[in-house]
């Protein structure tokens, strides 16, 4: 007779996982706090630049780039798409498109003072269906920084990052935080 505090336990065996996410969306107001804040920046740095006679030429760029980056903010946080679905077949992912499980390497969630990552990497020689060259250099960062190529930042996602790895851990637990 084999005693049932003996066996491995398995943490999802009786959960009932239809209550789980698995659509994660960006945290809305801090994406238009920011894009707000950009803005902001740009407007008074330029009334201050017209205010001085011989004002700096790098400073109507640095209000452009201001601006540029407030307008993504804005954008990001205006599209209704979540930024991450977790499905039986992968991952879809709204900047780099549907990957599936199978070229997936891993995905982790690494744990931070300031700003805890969670995130996935796909395997050698696979790319993403869409990608930026923007993104493929923070994936490039990233990957210098021994983080996965693709991350989100804790507090930018609604609900925080906890859902996310759960989810991931409901459909492959096994790559879970693999070399």
């Amino acid at each position: 007779m084999t005693d049932k505090a003996d066996a491995p336990l398995d943490p999802y065996e009786e959960l009932d996982t239809s209550q789980f996410p698995t659509e994660f969306h960006p945290n809305r107001f801090k994406l238009l706090l920011a894009a707000v804040m950009q803005g902001a920046i740009a407007l008074f740095v330029s009334w201050k630049w017209t205010q001085t006679a011989a004002g700096d030429p790098l400073v109507p760029v640095l209000c452009v780039v201001l601006v540029g980056f407030a307008w993504l903010f804005w954008r990001e946080a205006r599209d209704p798409r979540p930024i991450l679905r977790v499905t039986d077949e992968g991952l879809e992912d709204r900047r780099h498109g549907f990957a599936p499980w199978s070229k997936i390497a891993r995905y982790d969630y690494k744990k931070s003072f300031f700003s805890p990552v969670f995130g996935y990497s796909l395997k050698p020689g696979m790319s993403p269906e869409r990608a930026t060259t923007i993104h493929m250099l923070q994936g490039a960062l990233n990957r210098l920084s021994g983080r996965p190529t693709r991350v989100w930042q804790k507090s930018m996602v609604a609900g925080g990052l906890e859902p996310m790895l759960l989810a991931c851990r409901l459909k492959r637990p096994d790559l879970e935080g693999k070399p």
